[in-house]
Formats: structure tokens, C-alpha cells, sequence
């Protein structure tokens, strides 16, 4: 699992296990790819992630400037 601060670490089996079913939540921002508020752009097009769910990354697309 990513630590956040550049390095991972290896699981207990029983973690792991707790995190697969969804009995323990990941940290907040254990280093992850996409944070609230950051702008990326794909083909072109500007957005800003608005929300991160277990399942969904929510984006609002951004005018053009």
C-alpha cells in the first residue's frame, strides 16, 4: 500500500482482507492519484475533481479560456 510519502509498505493479510470487503476505509490521501480540487485536462479539455467516492471520480468541466 502507498504511504504517501513516496514508499510502500506491505499489508498484514488480515488488512487486506478488511479492506476487500469494505470493513476498513483507505486513508484519505494515501498518495493517490487524484485529490479534490486538483485541475487536470484529458484530450483538451479542462475539468476540476469535485468529488471521490468509493467508485466514482466526479469532474466539472472548466471553460476555455
Amino acid at each position: 500500500m502507498d504511504t504517501g510519502d513516496g514508499r510502500f509498505e506491505m499489508l498484514e493479510l488480515e488488512r487486506y482482507d478488511k479492506l476487500l470487503r469494505g470493513e476498513e476505509e483507505m486513508p484519505e490521501r494515501a498518495g493517490g492519484i487524484f485529490s479534490v480540487g486538483e485541475q487536470l485536462e484529458i484530450k483538451g479539455s479542462k475539468f476540476k475533481v469535485k468529488k471521490i467516492t468509493r467508485k466514482d471520480l466526479v469532474l466539472r468541466l472548466l471553460p476555455r479560456e
